[in-house]
């Protein structure tokens, strides 16, 4: 029934005015599609304060009257008027249009969380009684019958603004924007938890106060982002307040100081790109850098010093450098560590090969050894732990 009602709804066209723009699929992009004014003004008429399908729960306790429903109707077309209603609406207006409409509602409507998860009572806002606001506010330029924003599904035009309310607060709700509700809202898989939303939330509008050189959707969005990730594999329901606070407060101030970097790297691209700019304007005008002006003028003034050089008889000729006779280099003994364990060195210098080849004619000037080749040793002579038994051997005797 809902999807029936939004295909009879007026169809939003392109505004005369503005060029018409493709996507990269070619398709002519309707985002700027808006309803005509006269049309909004026709649907004003058509509202309703019921319909023959309206139904009420059988065990609810009372009903709404008619007199709250046009109370609620009168209310919410004089905020939209405010704001230019039936004309488009500018992007300035709309921020501050949702969130009077979403306190508005939060506290007229006095509803259940039960009632509020339900379609059927945001399809009877949204194309009842407030049809016209609501196609003001999401005009449906592809004119689908399944349109999210007017039927009564999550991303409704008013059900998110009183869930919105709902999570972070009538205190919260009155100073963000649109843009920054949705990375707090519309990720329930982080945000879920209303305590954990409206403290993120409280907290990025602190540091945007703190902040004033940071921008405010990059903030909202890069801290989001982080927490995100961090929240897919810590349980922030289960975090205490204490541990909630230090968590979330890390988060974003390392977010303020990521941004801080990037704006400051931008700029002094920014800069570097001018003054290229600036250089390659002037080199094409036919001007000379000055480093370059310079530089041609240092031969000339070498020259000059060099002929000054050789026309002067009192100068000493300098005697060529005569290279200083080398000395050897000390032979130095190995050191030795007196440490047990430090046997990194004794280890290294003991498996080092020697730098000489040896010769098949070369004659061993070692003492024979004493030990039987074909008698077995129970003490292992190589490795660390052999050089451990021969240090500790050394310090027996």
């Amino acid at each position: 029934m809902a999807r029936e009602m939004v295909s009879h709804l007026p169809q939003a066209e392109a505004p005369p005015s503005v060029p018409v723009k493709f996507n990269k699929d070619g398709d002519e992009k309707k985002s700027n599609w808006r309803v005509p004014p006269e049309k909004l003004e026709a649907l004003v008429g058509a509202a309703a304060l019921t319909h023959p399908r309206v139904t009420f729960y059988e065990v609810a306790g009372s009903r709404v009257t008619t007199e709250r429903l046009q109370e609620l109707q009168v209310t919410v077309r004089d905020i939209a008027r405010t704001h230019g209603f039936p004309q488009p609406m500018s992007k300035a207006a709309v921020s501050d249009f949702d969130r009077e409409v979403a306190l508005l509602l939060y506290r007229r409507m006095d509803i259940l969380t039960a009632d509020a998860a339900d379609e059927r009572v945001w399809s009877f806002l949204s194309l009842v009684l407030l049809p016209d606001v609501a196609l003001w506010r999401y005009p449906n330029p592809e004119h689908r019958s399944d349109y999210e924003r007017l039927i009564g599904r999550p991303r409704n035009v008013f059900r998110r603004l009183w869930w919105r309310t709902h999570v972070l607060g009538t205190a919260v709700t009155a100073r963000i924007g649109e843009d920054q509700a949705v990375n707090i809202v519309e990720r329930p898989r982080a945000f879920g938890d209303p305590r954990v939303a409206r403290y993120v939330a409280q907290r990025l509008l602190d540091a945007i106060d703190a902040s004033p050189g940071v921008k405010v959707d990059a903030l909202f969005r890069d801290s989001a982002k982080r927490l995100l990730r961090l929240f897919t594999f810590v349980g922030a329901s289960a975090l205490s307040d204490d541990e909630l606070v230090d968590l979330v407060d890390e988060v974003i101030d390392h977010s303020v100081r990521f941004l801080r970097a990037a704006e400051e790297a931008k700029s002094m691209e920014e800069a570097t790109g001018r003054k290229e700019a600036k250089s390659k304007k002037g080199a094409k005008d036919g001007e000379e850098p000055e480093m370059d002006q310079h530089a041609e003028s240092l031969p000339e003034e070498l020259g000059e010093q060099l002929r000054d050089v050789d026309s002067s008889d009192t100068q000493a000729p300098i005697p060529p450098l005569q290279p200083e006779p080398s000395e050897p280099a000390p032979v130095q003994e190995p050191h030795r560590s007196e440490s047990l364990f430090d046997l990194e060195a004794d280890t290294a210098t003991a498996a080092s090969p020697s730098p000489v080849a040896p010769s098949e004619f070369s004659i061993s000037t070692s003492p024979p050894s004493t030990r039987v080749v074909d008698e077995p040793s129970d003490e292992p002579t190589g490795g660390l732990l052999g050089a451990i038994r021969r240090r500790v051997r050394g310090r027996g005797r």
